[in-house]
């Protein structure tokens, strides 16, 4: 991964994120779950304790994305 900064302004007025030289990094982790434009399937979760919300996603703290169980974390569309 990169960090990134907000570039120039294109033709339509948005600033694009663009790669900081040098800030590669790593997060240690034991699974990662890509869910781009999909919904989650979070049946398998109502009996683990993990909160979901109304609309069928994972409850996270909205500054640390870490769900209501410990070392979980959530991410994507709220």
């Amino acid at each position: 991964m990169h960090r990134t900064e907000l570039g120039e302004p294109d033709a339509s007025g948005r600033r694009r994120p663009l790669p900081i030289a040098g800030s590669e990094f790593t997060i240690d982790c034991d699974a990662v779950i890509p869910a781009i434009g999909q919904q989650p399937e979070v049946a398998w979760a109502l009996d683990s304790g993990l909160d979901i919300s109304r609309r069928e996603t994972f409850q996270v703290h909205a500054h640390t994305m870490q769900t209501s169980m410990p070392h979980i974390f959530a991410g994507g569309m709220q």
